[in-house]
């Protein structure tokens, strides 16, 4: 399944649950980057020569920081 989605003007919504990211504190995921690759991550297993270092995701296509909105 795919966490990333991103519509005809460019925007991008990212869908990320995790009780291990903060939104407050010395460790908050605000302001921190994201970036969005062309593939999804193999996770090393793909057996591709990039697999084990890249999970073989492909070129960069996208990045951003993280922030709320309101």
């Amino acid at each position: 399944s795919r966490n990333v989605t991103a519509g005809a003007d460019g925007v991008a919504n990212i869908n990320v649950t995790d009780s291990q990211i903060p939104l407050t504190g010395p460790n908050s995921i605000i302001g921190r980057a994201v970036v969005v690759h062309a593939d999804p991550d193999d996770l090393g297993r793909g057996g591709h020569e990039l697999s084990k270092s890249t999970g073989n995701a492909g070129g960069r296509i996208a990045c951003g920081i993280i922030g709320l909105q309101g």
